[in-house]
């Protein structure tokens, strides 16, 4: 028999600590629920749905066994199983697994094309994905700003991903950055890298965000321009005069040079 993992787990195994604790248990007390298991490729291989770390911990302690659960599920299940489980289960996640958490759970909706809806009635596409927004939200405690938020980083590039997740770059910047093509955000990645690189706030990022779609951003140098505001819009300015003072003046002025 093989175990592997699920193929595009977002789910990070990154706490040490939760693993020896982990393994604690399961030497004293045993496994106290199985793992999920789906058949998979070849007779004898299985990806896990649910349970992954439990695995690891045991074949940390040496265990050449442990309880599973087979289950058939077609793809948009599989997908649903394995994140809800971990959304439901895992105290602390990284904002990039929670956002393609959720994006997995909607694509799962779309490839599922119809759905029934809570009172059984199907419904189309558009309105399956909506719904499963909803649901998501409330699964998560959470708000569908918050989840199309999170979705949204999925477009950044894996530098800024791990920024937002270290909360080297906060999670709002990193939203807003989210929009620039990839090529624009590396420019700006490098300009932070650089020694004369400053933290950007939610409305600089905001700025970049609009001038992007205005001018385009080629170089490091760009990015220290609109930052630092070296282009400054023009000041108008508005001179009101008292025509009754003007007024012996006005009838000497017959063209621009005596203006």
């Amino acid at each position: 028999t093989c175990l592997l993992e699920y193929d595009g787990d977002p789910f990070k195994d990154r706490s040490v600590v939760d693993m020896g604790e982990r393994m604690e248990s399961m030497n004293d007390i045993g496994l106290q629920q199985p793992i999920v298991v789906l058949p998979f490729g070849e007779l004898g291989q299985y990806q896990i749905l649910s349970g992954r770390r439990r695995k690891n911990a045991a074949v940390a302690l040496g265990w050449s066994e442990i309880d599973a659960i087979i289950t058939e599920l077609d793809d948009a299940q599989a997908v649903r199983a394995v994140i809800e489980t971990n959304l439901r289960y895992r105290k602390m996640l990284l904002p990039s697994e929670k956002a393609y958490a959720y994006k997995m759970q909607l694509d799962a909706v779309k490839k599922q094309g119809k759905r029934s809806d809570i009172n059984g009635l199907e419904t189309s596409a558009q309105n399956a994905q909506k719904l499963s927004r909803e649901v998501i939200a409330e699964q998560s405690n959470t708000s569908q700003d918050d989840i199309q938020r999170h979705i949204r980083l999925t477009n950044l590039i894996p530098a800024f991903l791990d920024m937002v997740d270290a909360e080297t770059i906060p999670f709002m910047v990193g939203y807003e950055l989210s929009f620039l093509p990839h090529e624009t955000q590396t420019i700006i990645e490098a300009y932070l890298n650089s020694e004369n690189g400053h933290p950007i706030s939610v409305k600089q990022a905001q700025l970049i965000k609009k001038s992007a779609g205005m001018q385009k951003i080629s170089a490091a140098s760009d990015v220290v321009t609109l930052l630092e505001g070296r282009t400054t819009k023009s000041r108008q300015f508005k001179i009101r005069f008292n025509r009754n003072r003007l007024e012996p003046y006005l009838n000497r002025i017959h063209n621009q040079s005596d203006l």
